[in-house]
């Protein structure tokens, strides 16, 4: 009953972890998406259009498809990776730039 219990219990967590990056991301792609229309509108762009995963996320938007953690994990392991290597090198990667590179670091990582 215990080792049931520990099984639920862990389970709970990794959804409860996913739902929470998802949120994170949705929000990001939804921002990439406005800051596009933006851009379209007024022909003002943004630094942050320039992210890695903006121009991905506006794509999808166009196909109507929304965004979520598990489309976002090859950008979510690079910024991991990124992060890791900034961490042992001390050298800044492009996608550190990347709003969402910040918020996802800070939430799992505490940098």
């Amino acid at each position: 009953m215990l080792k049931v219990l520990s099984i639920l219990l862990v389970l709970f967590a990794v959804s409860s972890a996913i739902k929470e990056d998802d949120t994170l991301v949705r929000k990001h792609a939804q921002r990439c998406v406005d800051q596009w229309q933006w851009y379209q509108q007024t022909g003002v762009e943004m630094a942050s259009l320039r992210c890695p995963p903006c121009k991905y996320w506006v794509d999808l938007a166009k196909k109507d498809v929304q965004a979520d953690s598990k489309l976002a994990t090859p950008f979510l392991n690079r910024f991991v990776d990124d992060w890791k290597l900034h961490q042992e090198t001390g050298v800044a990667m492009r996608s550190m730039k990347c709003p969402l590179f910040e918020e996802y670091i800070t939430k799992h990582y505490g940098a």
